[in-house]
Order: C-alpha cells, then structure tokens, then sequence
C-alpha cells in the first residue's frame, strides 16, 4: 500500500517500533499495526478508539465520512460484499449518501481495462 508523505515515514517508524503487549503466549507484534493484548490478535476496536480521542482524533466522524463518500460511488450490494456488513445497512448508507446507482452497471461496462 502506498501512503503520502508525511504519514508514509509516521506509519513506517510506527511499525518499526509496533510492540506487543500479551501477557501469554507468542509476544510478537505479527503482522497488525496496532497489536493487541492477545497473542496474534490486533488491538480491539473500542480500545483504539478511546486511544485516539485522548489526543483529540475522532474516528468515528471521520469513519463515517469515508462510508457516506464509499456508498456514493458503488452499490449497496457491492459496498455490503467489501465491508462484510448486511444489506439493509448498506442500502441505508446508500440511501443516506444520494446513492441511487440506477446507472452503475453501465458505467461499470464502459470501464476502460487497464
């Protein structure tokens, strides 16, 4: 994945020095960014949300924002397949971001192949 400059260099030094923090077990980062308190599991989703609204990030919003900008551009289906979420979330996603997509499967058939 490439990331710009400069949370490219932030992310890669935040790997290198990534520590894991189990108790039992393997205590070995693996391959998350943000390892949890389990051997081999990554840190739980609640726990690195209340990390970053301590320094003033908050994820939700900005979460939120890039589901309404996602459901804009593709269909409920496809957005329900990508994110693993049910179809009648999606569809609401879809609905709240204007996404009717009447016309995606053309647009999608006039896709130039790379």
């Amino acid at each position: 994945m490439e990331i710009p400059e400069p949370l490219g260099s932030l992310f890669l030094e935040l790997a290198d020095s990534r520590q894991a923090f189990a108790v039992l077990g393997q205590n070995e980062p693996g391959p998350w960014l943000f390892p949890g308190g389990r051997a081999g599991q990554a840190m739980a989703a609640s726990h690195l949300t209340v990390r970053l609204n301590r320094v003033g990030i908050r994820a939700r919003a900005s979460r939120n924002t890039a589901l309404l900008d996602l459901a804009a551009q593709i269909p409920a289906s496809v957005l329900s397949d990508v994110l693993g979420i049910s179809t009648t979330c999606a569809v609401a996603w879809s609905h709240d971001a204007g996404n009717t997509r009447l016309g995606y499967a053309a647009d999608f058939a006039r896709r130039e192949i790379l």
